[in-house]
């Protein structure tokens, strides 16, 4: 795992109130949001991985993504 996927994995434990493994699985999962790739997948890149901490922001203020 290499440091970006580190820094999501901590945003996404926290958004799912501490549960590693829904975190992991909401990384690994389609997301519509971000054109039906995983969040992972799309955090390749700078822009992507900006695209990625937004949406966890987003979700966590209650705002439909």
């Amino acid at each position: 795992m290499n440091d970006i996927e580190k820094r999501l994995m901590i945003l996404a434990t926290a958004l799912m109130e501490g549960n590693e493994q829904y975190a992991k699985h909401w990384l690994n999962s389609p997301a519509k949001s971000l054109g039906g790739v995983t969040p992972i997948e799309h955090a390749k890149t700078e822009e992507g991985e900006r695209d990625v901490e937004q949406l966890i922001g987003r979700i966590e203020h209650g705002i439909f993504s």
